[in-house]
């Protein structure tokens, strides 16, 4: 009897959760009407946002993540990116961004780089199911993360 009433609650919350997700899938137009008005450049079919971000700005006390006798450096990262949009009519949008981050160190001067990253995305919509594949390419020497010690 117990787990009856606990089924039933279940599908009353899914069947109350279920229209409010099948709303939120026609974003489609609406997401190209938001590229269309909020795009800083436009040029034909061409929808583009550049932009510029400071990611880091200091001095890394551990340059080499070594154990002994740590190096430390003065370091920032800039990462200018444009991304595109190419919008057809209301039932697709093509998206393509690319950028770099430009890393510099003032006195270690093998740990500069410049990593170029790109990523695609082309979103077609239907009635009800948006269809949608995306790429990315990214060429770093920086570290994927904290756990691993070296330098990709």
């Amino acid at each position: 009897m117990r787990s009856a009433i606990f089924r039933n609650f279940g599908l009353a919350v899914a069947a109350l959760a279920l229209p409010a997700a099948a709303l939120a899938q026609s974003e489609g137009p609406e997401r190209i009407d938001e590229v269309r008005r909020e795009a800083r450049a436009h040029l034909g079919p061409f929808y583009a946002t550049p932009t510029i971000v400071l990611k880091e700005l200091g001095v890394d006390s551990n340059v080499f993540n070594a154990a002994g006798e740590p190096e430390s450096d003065f370091t920032f990262t800039a990462a200018p990116a444009a991304t595109v949009w190419v919008p057809v009519a209301r039932r697709a949008l093509f998206q393509l961004t690319a950028g770099s981050d430009l890393v510099w160190y003032a006195n270690f001067t093998s740990e500069r780089s410049i990593d170029p990253q790109f990523a695609g995305r082309a979103e077609i919509y239907l009635r009800r199911i948006t269809l949608f594949a995306s790429s990315n390419y990214l060429n770093t020497r920086q570290r994927l993360n904290y756990e691993i010690d070296l330098r990709a």
